[in-house]
């Protein structure tokens, strides 16, 4: 039981690095786009922050959950991981 609780922990604070870093960097490059000297690049930045701004955080997750949850479990592993079988979870 505690191997899978410390599994847990160590994807737990995997997600929260990656999300941290990926985040900063996204939003440093939105942040540029923001300050840039060209239209386009301004239009974009503009575009991405009122985006987000105006669809409500339940629709984010939604859409993360339904839509963008498969690929990115997939990539970091955990559908092979839930597919290689728990000790605990195969007691019947």
């Amino acid at each position: 039981m505690s191997n899978i609780l410390l599994q847990g922990l160590y994807n737990t604070i995997r997600l929260s690095i990656w999300g941290t870093v990926l985040a900063t960097i996204f939003g440093t490059i939105t942040g540029l786009f923001r300050i840039s000297q060209r239209l386009f690049y301004r239009l974009v930045g503009r575009t991405y922050v009122e985006l987000i701004r105006n669809i409500p955080p339940l629709v984010l997750i939604f859409i993360f959950y339904y839509f963008l949850s498969g690929p990115v479990m997939t990539a970091l592993g955990v559908d092979a991981f839930v597919e290689s079988g728990l000790p605990v979870l195969k007691r019947s």
